[in-house]
């Protein structure tokens, strides 16, 4: 039987996939749990439209993130911590502080496209590296220590 998954199946397949797969896993699995539709032209037609739609607008999206990024990357962002004699902060400065920061400046990301992998632990300037998509914006982020 073909059918036309609606949703992500583990070792299945993917949204939007046409797949040919045994009438009883399609009726009893896929059909049963609404995670796919019979494969009619109807249908096809239905879920393409769905498709480019999704895509569109996963386009626009990163293209208004980019655009906000880059403005946000040209202001230069600071944090202010306290700090020992060496420079080094009491708190580190982790990602969600990051997240925060970014998204109070105006710019919707979400926060697995913050990559960042340690705290940042002493004062000076850094590049932040926000992956939307395919595409990777850097922006710098300047830790000044309180007085």
């Amino acid at each position: 039987m073909k059918i036309i998954l609606t949703k992500d199946v583990p070792k299945v397949g993917r949204r939007f996939e046409i797949l040919e797969v045994s009438d009883g896993y399609a009726r009893n699995f896929i059909l049963k749990n609404k995670l796919g539709e019979i494969a009619t032209s109807e249908v096809i037609n239905k879920m393409d439209a769905q498709k480019k739609k999704n895509e569109e607008a996963r386009k626009q999206r990163e293209k208004e993130v980019i655009l906000k990024l880059e403005s946000v990357a040209s202001l230069g962002l600071s944090i202010n911590a306290k700090v020992n004699k060496e420079g080094h902060l009491f708190a580190g400065i982790k990602k969600d502080d990051i997240y925060k920061l970014v998204t109070e400046k105006g710019v919707e990301i979400k926060d697995e496209e913050l990559i960042f992998d340690k705290p940042i632990k002493e004062v000076g300037d850094y590049d932040i590296v926000v992956k939307i998509g395919e595409k990777n914006t850097k922006f710098k982020l300047s830790v000044v220590a309180l007085e």
